[in-house]
């Protein structure tokens, strides 16, 4: 693995904690736990298993995972609606029956 220099002569970071990963998600660090914990996004466990570490590569390849595609929602048909307001009901045939009478 080869590390990457970036602008200031910085090096890139490989690896973030289940805190840094929800600030910069958006998301609470419960639900990057929950997460881990249903085996939706894998975590390390280094220094003896004290600490909880998310590779950048990985958070990158559940958030991808993540991702929905819209579903088209169903048209309601207009000429179905008026069809049914035309029909018969058995309350509707009581309503009438008593404006009858």
């Amino acid at each position: 693995m080869e590390l990457k220099a970036v602008a200031g002569g910085r090096v890139e970071r490989l690896a973030y904690s289940p805190a840094e990963v929800a600030a910069a998600c958006g998301l609470s660090r419960k639900a990057i736990y929950r997460a881990i914990e249903n085996g939706e996004l894998r975590a390390a466990k280094v220094c003896r298993g004290r600490r909880l570490l998310i590779t950048t590569d990985e958070l990158r390849a559940w958030i991808e995972r993540s991702v929905t595609r819209p579903v088209p929602r169903a048209r309601r048909v207009v000429a179905d609606v008026a069809s049914r307001r035309g029909a018969r009901t058995p309350l509707g045939d009581a309503l009438r029956d008593l404006e009858a009478a």
